[in-house]
């Protein structure tokens, strides 16, 4: 499980051991940065699936602040893109789209999942100097100008600082043979590197995330491998020295003078419907608006994304597998097999609601009941209603084929119950 925190042991054990060699061999045998193959400086991030709608936030607002840098996307395999985000890339000026499983056959890696990805975009992008941002990461400033700061040109990386700091009884110094050091953990949701002259580091980076089973024990995801592996390369980088700014779920990081930056949204991410409101998180209104050009029948969870000839949903096999289960796809048909329901909410009169296979409401529909749609809440399938607003009124779990039941989302949690005529 990522994140468990082992201690020191003496002896080591046997699997500690052989990975401390593996580490240290490949130290010594990485190859020379290729001279020629990379230039310039571009952005990068991985998204796709469910997390493009904040990276499409993210890449647009780079682009309001007067960025001009490429941008890369890079995403794993077809099932984590579609039309629709293929269509809404292309609004955005210059920005490329990357098959990282299409990639590994060119540079095959052991294992590439969602954290690994991350320095392996890196090492492969074009570009020689790198700026990466999480999709779920909103700068608030063009960040173009730490390429020019006199502290990334002196050790060709910056990192952020995290939260918290390894242990001195941590068991990852002792697997990486590296003395205890007092100083902050990364939080990678930024990295800034000059590739050509940090290149061994990356490859060890990318090394121990390819073994993320072992690593992953030992430490948090991929964060702390940069860490790692940047002091077992034995090579210098510059730590941001403010520590994050605290908001409601969210890591603000600042520039190197203090100035706040970036804000990594990285526990209210930016979805198609029911986007929580973060007090001072800066230009939150244009998030907002950015999000709500996104067409929820292009990605919001749950809605119908094709038509067939006699006007009948037809869901498609990328579909069924990344936005419904069976059991949800059950529930959609069998919700829309009658589709007039009884609408109680407490507090307020009833009313018949027709449902709509565009997620859209017919009989009954009003600002405050104005779509809907199916999704996941704590693992279970749930019915959410939206306003006008597209903000999240009311949430409710199914009880059977016929009858649904929750509460008002708010401060006043009213019963509310929907079950066929």
């Amino acid at each position: 499980m990522p994140g468990k925190t082992p201690k020191r042991t003496l002896p080591m054990p046997a699997d500690w051991i052989e990975r401390q060699r593996t580490l240290y061999e490949v130290l010594a045998s990485s190859p020379e940065y290729p001279s020629g193959r990379f230039e310039g400086r571009g952005i990068v991030t991985c998204a796709g699936g469910k997390y493009f709608p904040p990276a499409w936030v993210m890449m647009n607002m780079l682009r309001r602040s007067g960025c001009e840098l490429p941008i890369q996307m890079w995403y794993l395999g077809p099932d984590e893109i579609n039309k629709s985000i293929r269509e809404a890339v292309k609004q955005i000026p210059n920005v490329e789209l990357v098959d990282a499983y299409a990639e590994k056959v060119k540079h095959p890696v052991r294992k590439l999942g969602g954290w690994e990805s991350k320095p392996f975009s890196i090492i492969n992008c074009p570009f020689e100097e790198v700026l990466f941002l999480d999709g779920d990461n909103v700068p608030v400033k063009n960040p173009e100008f730490l390429f020019e700061h006199p502290k990334y040109k002196k050790y060709h990386s910056i990192f952020w600082p995290d939260y918290e700091r390894l242990g001195n009884d941590r068991s990852i110094w002792q697997i990486c043979k590296i003395a205890p050091r007092s100083e902050p953990e990364f939080e990678t949701g930024q990295i800034l590197i000059n590739k050509k002259e940090c290149w061994k580091a990356l490859l060890l980076t990318m090394h121990m995330n390819e073994w993320s089973e072992f690593y992953y024990n030992h430490i948090w995801g991929d964060k702390e491998t940069f860490h790692l592996a940047w002091h077992v390369a034995n090579k210098s980088y510059y730590m941001i020295p403010h520590p994050i700014e605290r908001i409601p779920k969210t890591m603000c990081q600042h520039a190197p003078e203090g100035e706040r930056l970036f804000q990594h949204r990285n526990l209210a991410k930016f979805q198609i419907f029911g986007n929580e409101h973060i007090p001072g998180f800066m230009f939150e209104d244009e998030c907002l608006n950015l999000i709500a050009e996104l067409s929820p029948l292009g990605f919001g969870e749950g809605f119908p994304v094709t038509f067939n000839a006699i006007g009948k949903s037809a869901i498609p096999e990328t579909a069924k597998r990344n936005i419904f289960s069976a059991s949800m796809s059950k529930a959609y048909k069998m919700l829309l097999k009658d589709r007039y329901y009884k609408y109680k909410r407490e507090g307020s009169s009833n009313k018949i609601l027709e449902f709509k296979e565009d997620g859209t409401f017919g009989k009954g529909s009003s600002p405050e009941e104005y779509r809907w749609y199916l999704g996941l809440d704590t693992d279970a399938i749930t019915l959410f209603i939206l306003d006008i607003n597209r903000k999240v009124l009311c949430k409710l779990r199914k009880l059977s084929d016929a009858r649904w039941k929750g509460c008002l989302i708010g401060q006043v949690r009213y019963n509310v119950e929907i079950h066929r005529k």
